[in-house]
């Protein structure tokens, strides 16, 4: 019996070429003159074409889970939110580039980014299975160099194929877009499953059925599909800071639910990767621009995210610390979070946050209750203006808790407490940073922080244009207001605010002994920056 001899070199497609696939094809081998014999040596030419992200398809339970609409139409997720006093536009955007876009019209299936594979020192792996039977008869590793071409790590792979019953195979290919070899997979490929895959890995999948190997030349033609998401992320702050660049990103930016250990696995035979529980963070890197720039964009972030169900939606976070911070000019913006993240597999994407311009929406809202005694409630309804930035409360003066109903729904799931001792009402809120509250470490009772004369805000409510809630506080009139969290089971709910018509806010406090709370309440409009 002899064998066929395949070697494998990579080499840029010709226009002469016939192209019979980009992915899994049942005639995958370009053979010119359709010569079919059988006996005697095949070469085979990997042509190797490159690797691509796939098109966007959201399934039901992630669009109904972010409000989107069903199918491969959905394009961008947008939403707006508060950085502080800034809102900032989230776009993320499925990258598709201008020719294909103009393909896809026609052919959905076109609806791909498509690069060329180089290295240097780039791996994959090659297995063969007999088309007949699924055994495995063959596994080598291949290297590309800077140029696209391939070097057979240990020898040309040899294939038995003396009859036409035997000759036809299916290949699988596998790559991590790096130097680490994908490793050798055992069995029939009906069970062959590749385990133990870390989402830092760029695993890249490719598999042809039905080769037909026959004496003379022959194309074995490539496209290698990533199987994880990519994220680019650009800040731009142009808008607030024209002529002033971003001198600094922090190093501590990341997405969460990325499944970042060893925890996934792909099945061969047809590509489906299973993602691991665990979930890990990934970091965002940014390299400063080589001019001075208030742009900056990242390195491309790889995230492993099944974008299956609800829990799967990612968050970027930036922190409060050093690294988590924007800084432009003299400024900085940290301590913000981009929710609701929806990302598909394999799928490559662009997330612009741009910072944009405000000004206070008119009339602003001054607040002012107080009342005495016990047991009872005290409650005012007021008007708010309209707002697409959002809406802030500043508190100057409170003793001791509350909550609000806006449009009909509740600001938290219970009365917010800041005192300790005042029964069926524990305290459940507190500092983030290490948990402090207000009557101990320090800090002192909030009836005694504000006054009727105190213009310095001790509470901040801010509602986001989403209708997300979040609180800050003071420990002194001299420190910095610090992030608040609800804890106890006591949590906030999202609330609709109205971008246009009025806002009804029914504010609420539990009457015990005095009671009084005083502030001012600001809406953010969007406008034009000067």
């Amino acid at each position: 019996m002899k064998n066929l001899k395949i070697t494998i070199a990579a080499f840029m497609l010709s226009g002469s070429l016939l192209i019979t696939s980009c992915r899994s094809s049942d005639n995958a081998i370009d053979n010119p003159g359709d010569n079919l014999i059988t006996n005697g040596s095949a070469l085979i030419k990997m042509n190797l074409l490159g690797s691509e992200f796939e098109s966007e398809t959201i399934s039901t339970n992630m669009a109904s889970a972010r409000q989107l609409k069903v199918g491969s139409t959905v394009k961008e997720q947008v939403s707006t939110f508060m950085a502080g006093e800034q809102p900032v536009i989230a776009t993320l955007t499925p990258v598709i580039t201008s020719a294909i876009a103009t393909q896809a019209a026609i052919n959905p299936m076109a609806d791909v980014v498509r690069n060329p594979l180089k290295g240097p020192n780039v791996k994959y792996r090659v297995i063969a299975y007999r088309t007949s039977s699924g055994a495995k008869v063959a596994s080598n590793v291949y290297t590309i160099d800077a140029n696209g071409g391939s070097t057979a790590d240990s020898g040309d792979m040899m294939l038995d194929g003396d009859t036409e019953a035997l000759n036809k195979y299916d290949f699988v290919v596998l790559s991590y877009n790096s130097s680490t070899v994908p490793a050798d997979v055992t069995g029939n490929i009906s069970t062959a499953t590749l385990p133990s895959i870390s989402g830092d890995n760029d695993l890249m999948y490719f598999r042809t059925n039905n080769v037909r190997v026959s004496k003379g030349d022959n194309v074995l033609n490539v496209i290698l599909t990533h199987k994880f998401s990519q994220i680019t992320t650009t800040i731009d702050a142009s808008a607030v800071a024209p002529g002033t660049p971003i001198s600094s990103i922090g190093n501590g930016i990341t997405f969460d639910k990325h499944r970042g250990g060893t925890v996934n696995s792909i099945k061969l035979s047809d590509g489906t990767v299973t993602f691991g529980a665990a979930t890990t963070t990934k970091v965002v890197g940014f390299t400063a621009p080589t001019l001075a720039s208030a742009i900056w964009t990242s390195n491309p972030t790889l995230l492993a995210n099944p974008g299956a169900a609800a829990g799967d939606m990612s968050t970027l976070n930036f922190p409060n610390t050093a690294g988590g911070t924007i800084t432009v000019g003299s400024k900085t913006k940290r301590n913000f979070t981009v929710n609701n993240l929806v990302v598909t597999p394999g799928v490559k994407y662009n997330l612009k946050l741009k910072f944009a311009c405000t000004t206070n929406a008119t009339p602003t809202w001054p607040f002012n209750m107080s009342d005495s005694g016990s047991g009872t409630r005290l409650t005012r309804t007021f008007n708010a203006p309209a707002a697409d930035a959002g809406f802030i409360f500043d508190v100057y003066e409170l003793d001791n808790s509350f909550n609000m109903t806006i449009n009909g729904v509740d600001l938290a799931t219970q009365e917010i407490q800041f005192q300790s001792g005042v029964v069926d009402y524990p305290q459940n809120i507190r500092f983030k940073s290490d948990g402090s509250r207000w009557g101990e470490n320090g800090v002192p009772q909030i009836y005694s922080l504000g006054s009727s004369t105190n213009s310095t805000p001790i509470i901040r409510i801010t509602i986001g244009p989403d209708g997300s809630v979040s609180m800050m506080g003071r420990r002194s009139l001299t420190s910095n207001l610090e992030p608040l969290e609800l804890y106890g089971g006591t949590r906030f709910n999202t609330v609709t605010w109205k971008t246009t018509g009025s806002n009804t806010v029914d504010a609420t406090m539990l009457v015990t002994g005095a009671t009084v709370m005083r502030g001012l309440g600001v809406g953010k409009k969007i406008v034009p920056c000067p």
